[in-house]
Parts: structure tokens; sequence; C-alpha cells
């Protein structure tokens, strides 16, 4: 049903997303592995390409042990999405130089970061677009757009992110992530999307 409906409104299905990787940690529970086995599984039914892996709450790299914990498991997990031709989407609260050691130590193509500008500013006081250029195009698979309200309005700087992204020649998705301040959705929607609009021109 999911793909036709796609196909009917020529709307792809870019990713997906597994929920029980905020209750499974893959820093910490040997559970969690399976569940991403799966969702390659999933993703790859879908005909999506990208499977977004969450570290959020409890499930968090907060610590570089954690960090260096998430390693093994992930490098299982790309060998898996490697095979189904996936790619694993990181998102995550830590910085870019700590995501590019996980992945120098993953050495996979399969793992690439999502990285959300929101959380960046927001939760871990980087700037958005030194961190992207020190990614670079290879090691992004997806972004967040949001801030706490509208775009545009916050501390969130997305006009420097979107140059950033020009000059690393970025050309996937961009996701807004964003919430309904008005609680009309598809109006605060377009009204983000207008403003992301805006800046482009």
């Amino acid at each position: 049903l999911l793909l036709s409906e796609s196909k009917k409104y020529a709307l792809p299905v870019m990713s997906t997303y597994l929920d029980i990787l905020h209750a499974d940690c893959l820093k910490n529970d040997p559970a969690a592995i399976p569940s991403a086995a799966e969702g390659i599984a999933i993703t790859r039914a879908l005909r999506a390409p990208i499977l977004m892996l969450v570290f959020f709450g409890k499930c968090a790299l907060e610590t570089s042990q954690e960090m260096d914990a998430v390693v093994g498991p992930l490098k299982e997990i790309s060998r898996e999405a490697e095979k189904a031709g996936v790619i694993l989407g990181f998102e995550n609260t830590i910085k870019a130089e700590d995501d590019l050691r996980i992945l120098d130590q993953v050495k996979s193509k399969a793992l690439q970061v999502w990285y959300d500008i929101g959380n960046a500013t927001n939760l871990y006081n980087q700037d958005p677009s030194q961190e992207i250029r020190h990614l670079g195009r290879d090691r992004i698979c997806c972004l967040h757009f949001k801030d706490k309200g509208f775009l545009g309005e916050g501390k969130v700087d997305a006009k420097s992110a979107l140059s950033a992204l020009d000059a690393i020649a970025y050309n996937g998705y961009i996701v807004l992530e964003t919430t309904a301040p008005t609680k009309n959705i598809e109006a605060d929607l377009a009204k983000n999307l207008a403003y992301l609009n805006s800046l482009t021109r």
C-alpha cells in the first residue's frame, strides 16, 4: 500500500525510522542489532535509500566510552546495509569530530551522518555551517532543519547552513522536522518552507 501510494502521488519514500532504538540501545543492548537488521530489510523492501538510526535519550552517546562501544554494533549492521544497498543515517547529539572518529573506525560507506542543524545549535552549541564543512558531502546522507518555533525566528542560522551545503556540493535530502506553533500543521509547514525558499533566491 505504501509503495502504491508513493507512486500515485509521485512522492518517494526517502527514509525509514526505527522507534525501537529509543528503547533498545545499540551502544549496550544486543537486542538492538537484530532490530536494526530487520529495519534494513524493511527499508530495502520499501525502496527507500536511508534507514535512520537514532541515538537520543537513554540511548544518547554521552561519553567517549559509549562512542567506542557503538563501533562494533555499527560495523555489524553496516555490513548488512552494504549488502542491501541501504545507507544508515547516524543521527545523534555529538560533535562532528566525534561523528568522524566513529565513521573512520567503522569504515563503511553505508554509515553516514544524518545531520540536524537544530540539535547542533540548541543542544550542543555548535555552528552547523562549520560542522557541515567538516563532515563533507560524502559523510552526510540527509539533514533535519528545525529550530525552536519557526525557522528564521530562533538561534538556528539556516542561511549559513545552506551556504555550507552549497560549498560541499551536497545534493541529497533536507527534511523539515519543524513544530506547528499555531497548531495548523499545513500552514506552519508552508511558512517554514517559504522561509527556506526565500534564502535560495
